[in-house]
């Protein structure tokens, strides 16, 4: 069982690469005993990372002068984010959820999880 669930944010932080305080605790994980299994995500994650980054992407397209990051950096976002989300995949690490826990977070999303 794993014994670290890393929060959408701290996933955020490690797909920007920019050696945030989250990036630099997965890196350094094995010095300290905690393994990749130990390590896991909900699968709420993945749905909401992509969501705000495919609303970034549409939002540089549509205005690039007001975006906060240019379109390049935010595809290289959702490469990373990708790549990401597959590792936790393939070793399963990704927390299943419910169909009361979709609901609610489509509630707070304002969106339509398909459980």
């Amino acid at each position: 069982m794993s014994r670290y669930l890393m929060s959408s944010q701290c996933i955020f932080d490690v797909i920007k690469r920019r050696n945030l305080t989250a990036e630099l605790w997965l890196e350094s994980a094995d010095s300290r005993v905690i393994y990749a299994d130990d390590i896991c995500i909900s699968a709420v994650t993945p749905m909401t990372i992509r969501w705000q980054l495919e609303q970034a992407l549409t939002a540089a397209r549509a205005k690039p002068e007001a975006a906060v990051h240019p379109v390049p950096v935010i595809r290289d976002f959702i490469d990373q984010a990708s790549r990401l989300f597959e590792d936790f995949a393939r070793d399963d690490r990704i927390i299943a959820m419910d169909h009361r826990i979709a609901a609610r977070w489509g509630d707070l999303l304002d969106m339509r999880i398909t459980y």
